[in-house]
Formats: structure tokens, C-alpha cells, sequence
């Protein structure tokens, strides 16, 4: 089916959960990889899990940077997305992924029912490695390592990840 293959397309909307973000990029990965080296599809996979991770999170969820730092400080972190999952404001709240694969390039969009965050201040100094990623913003990071461009729309809460494959 490769040599065949000219395009697929597929969109989901999601649960706020942390299970469905894995259970989406387990079946993106398993089509990525007919197209992409193994090594190549894997870390586009950890770079796309973690973007769903994020508007998850900080997006649909609403969690900030102090929040998040205490629950996991606590060991709570699990429990503190579940909390958050059950509050009316935000249970009804989905992510939605779409993309498009052809053999030569992958595109990704990501997007939530949040209020979005200032992108723009986040890439001028987010290609700097410091030690704060190592708790906080390395999967915006590793993406915008990884992928040859990451758009995001103005207000912050949908991103656009294009990746040219060999």
C-alpha cells in the first residue's frame, strides 16, 4: 500500500484526559512510522503527545505553572488532573487533533477550548534550554526541535506542526 498511498486524514475530538492523548498518538505512531525511520516517528510522537498533553493541561484544564509545580512537589499530580476533570467549567471541554500524512510530509493540528497563552512570548525564549524545562515547557521545546514549522493561531489555543519526511 505504500507506493499506493497518496494521502490520509483522520480528526478527533477528545476527552481532557490523559489516557486518550496516549491512546491518539499510539495510532497516529503506527501510521507514521509506514513513512518516517523509527527513530524519527518515535520522537515526532513523544513532540505531538506531549502538544495534546498541554492544551489537555493548560489549555481545556486550565492548569498553571504554580499548580501544576505543587501537585507534583506533593506527588499528587494524577489525582490533581482528576480534580480538575470533574469541575463543571471544564469537563465538557474536548481537544482536537487533526492530520494528514502523505509519504513525504506529516501535518498536525492541535487544538482546545481554552483561553490560550502568549506563544509568542514563549518562542522568543523558548529555544534556549534552561533548567526550568526540565520541570515545565520541554515538550514545547523538543517540538519546536523537532518539527520544521509550529504555527500557532493568535490567541494561543490551536497549533499547526509540519514535518517534511524523507
Amino acid at each position: 500500500m505504500t507506493k499506493s498511498f497518496i494521502e490520509g486524514r483522520a480528526a478527533w475530538r477528545l476527552a481532557s484526559s490523559l489516557s486518550a492523548a496516549d491512546e491518539v498518538t499510539r495510532h497516529i505512531g503506527e501510521n507514521l512510522r509506514r513513512y518516517a525511520k523509527e527513530e524519527d516517528a518515535t520522537f515526532l510522537m513523544i513532540c505531538l503527545r506531549e502538544i495534546i498533553i498541554n492544551a489537555i493541561e493548560h489549555g481545556n484544564l486550565e492548569v498553571g505553572y504554580e499548580d501544576k509545580t505543587k501537585a507534583q512537589m506533593e506527588g499528587r499530580y494524577f489525582e490533581f488532573i482528576n480534580e480538575r476533570q470533574a469541575i463543571p467549567k471544564y469537563s465538557k471541554r474536548r481537544v482536537t487533533v487533526e492530520y494528514s500524512l502523505t509519504s513525504t510530509k506529516a501535518t498536525f493540528r492541535i487544538s482546545d477550548e481554552g483561553n490560550g497563552f502568549d506563544h509568542k512570548k514563549f518562542l522568543k525564549a523558548g529555544m534556549e534550554a534552561t533548567p526550568e524545562l526540565l520541570e515545565h515547557g520541554r515538550g514545547l521545546f523538543m517540538t519546536l526541535n523537532a518539527f520544521d514549522k509550529v504555527i500557532y493561531n493568535d490567541i494561543g489555543n490551536q497549533v499547526s506542526l509540519i514535518k517534511t519526511l524523507a
